[in-house]
């Protein structure tokens, strides 16, 4: 046995960490967790809803590029296509025709029932893609590893951040551990 390995059951027996051995125990303060989680979550979404620029800011852009596009034009707004425009551009759809073409269903939608899908499909993608990469490092399936995942999604500030404007940030997480796989 390794000095490493032998340290790490000295304190895997310490009063306190002991009570990790119990599946019961981790379930439970992996589900308290996942609550707190949600309920920062609603906090900092009620928080920053109040504020400029509004939630899922950068989904308008999708939208509104979705809209061009079932309208027969281009995604783009003509500003773009005439020349070279900043990096940031307020209202500016920055992306290839492809996302404009999967939101489109979403543009048939009011804005804000599209906002809330969009933005329920990015956490989905989040969680999604902690679970996938959770399995390739070897966790087995179970309701622990699920409540984890929910905890690291949940508790990730960044994946909040990137849900909240309406980013692809959750779903090129998700395409990167799809690529993982080996596909």
């Amino acid at each position: 046995m390794s000095a490493l390995r032998a340290d790490a059951g000295q304190w895997h027996d310490l009063p306190g960490l002991r009570t990790f051995r119990s599946e019961r125990f981790r379930l439970l303060v992996a589900a308290t967790l996942a609550l707190l989680g949600v309920a920062m979550s609603v906090l900092l979404f009620v928080v920053l809803s109040r504020g400029e620029p509004p939630w899922l800011f950068d989904y308008q852009a999708y939208d509104a590029a979705s809209e061009r596009l079932l309208a027969g034009s281009s995604p783009y707004l003509a500003a773009q296509l005439d020349g070279p425009v900043d990096a940031v551009c307020d209202g500016c759809y920055l992306y290839p025709p492809t996302l404009a073409q999967v939101t489109a269903p979403l543009a048939l939608l009011p804005l804000p029932l599209a906002k809330a899908v969009w933005f329920g499909l990015l956490s989905l993608a989040a969680l999604a893609s902690t679970w996938l990469a959770t399995g390739i490092g070897g966790a087995p399936r179970s309701l622990e590893r699920l409540l984890w995942c929910f905890v690291a999604t949940a508790f990730f500030v960044p994946t909040f951040h990137s849900n909240y404007y309406g980013n692809v940030g959750s779903l090129l997480a998700l395409a990167t551990v799809a690529v993982a796989l080996g596909g």
